[in-house]
């Protein structure tokens, strides 16, 4: 049986010495805290960031998105045209009409709306 002292130096000529309990006692012994320790890692890698995705694409999609809907909105056509290719189509299946090219696009989104 332990006994309940708290671990000491001991001096021994001019060695220092350590109790055996000291390295017991500071050392991870216990089942529970080594289980404990092991789950919180395993949860803390697990639950880390998991490395590029497709969010980044994702996320500048719907950032073009709501660039034009600004645009749009605000009638910048400078935005407008920053946004389209030269040769950009934009089609308004409502009306079934087809504007081609950045000058009919700008005209159309800044009229219509």
């Amino acid at each position: 049986m332990r006994s309940s002292w708290l671990p000491q130096w001991f001096v021994a000529g001019k060695a220092i010495k350590a109790s055996p309990l000291l390295f017991q006692a500071t050392s991870i012994g216990n089942p529970m805290i080594t289980l404990t320790l092991c789950l919180s890692a395993v949860m803390t890698i697990a639950c880390g960031p998991s490395g590029p995705s497709n969010t980044t694409a994702a996320s500048e999609a719907e950032r073009t998105i709501l660039m034009l809907a600004i645009a749009v909105e605000s009638a910048d056509t400078a935005l407008i045209t920053d946004l389209f290719w030269p040769e950009a189509t934009y089609d308004d299946f409502a009306n079934q009409i087809t504007y081609q090219g950045i000058p009919e696009i700008v005209g159309y989104l800044t009229s219509a709306h």
